[in-house]
């Protein structure tokens, strides 16, 4: 879904990420991701559902082409960020991600919780 929308989230924000690679920021509330045009403030795509939880960390790829994102539930995936497809699951923790870092040189995502 792209534009139409110009604040946000009305329930509030859970992390916001800039990705140089794109000129992008990403603001993730609830189930959704947004994506903003860093030079505009334009937005200018809205990712619905990404998961079926709400979304608690995120981080991006070094690519640029990826975000990962951790919720309530202690699940952790990733997602394509043109379209939103989920790539991969990870399943390990039984509360909230806390925290979601990609480790850099890498292609390991490291996730801390609440358990």
């Amino acid at each position: 879904e792209w534009g139409g929308e110009d604040v946000t989230d009305p329930v509030g924000v859970a992390d916001a990420l800039y990705n140089p690679k794109l000129g992008h920021f990403y603001t993730l509330s609830k189930r959704s991701i947004k994506a903003w045009r860093a030079t505009s403030g334009q937005l200018i795509k809205v990712l619905r559902d990404v998961s079926s939880h709400e979304i608690t960390a995120a981080a991006l790829a070094a690519n640029g082409r990826k975000i990962y994102i951790g919720d309530s539930r202690g699940s952790v995936r990733s997602h394509n960020l043109v379209n939103g497809s989920e790539l991969k699951r990870f399943e390990g923790h039984n509360t909230d991600i806390s925290a979601l870092l990609c480790w850099p040189g890498t292609s390991k995502v490291v996730s801390t919780a609440w358990d």
